[in-house]
């Protein structure tokens, strides 16, 4: 389930990632489950010291029983981030105690900015 990927986005937009997430070829519960978005400077910095961290409890629909999750950066989540280069992952966590963790995809983030900077 792990994957790699290089992301990019643009300070201030908003983007919404669709995560699909398989076991052996079949769709995995997320029903409940929850998605944790992190981008920071470097992977060896603090959660406190992270730029971006998105916490999302998937709904029990009809999408989370086929995979299917999202996660939403809204515009104010980015728009003060520099340009430049940074790292991410997303981890999938099932509650409990201890809670089951999995990291489903990492990689580099690429931050823009925006020419158009007033809406």
């Amino acid at each position: 389930m792990l994957r790699q990927q290089q992301l990019s986005i643009i300070a201030g937009d908003t983007t919404t990632y669709k995560l699909t997430l398989k076991s052996a070829g079949a769709p995995v519960d997320l029903s409940r489950q929850v998605l944790i978005m992190t981008i920071k400077v470097q992977a060896e910095d603090e959660d406190e010291q992270a730029l971006v961290r998105k916490r999302v409890t998937v709904a029990d629909d009809a999408n989370a029983r086929s995979g299917v999750g999202y996660i939403v950066l809204q515009s104010t989540d980015t728009n003060t981030l520099s340009p430049g280069n940074y790292v991410y992952d997303i981890k999938k966590v099932i509650p409990g105690s201890p809670p089951d963790v999995a990291t489903v995809l990492w990689g580099t983030i690429s931050i823009s900015r925006s020419v158009t900077r007033s809406v």
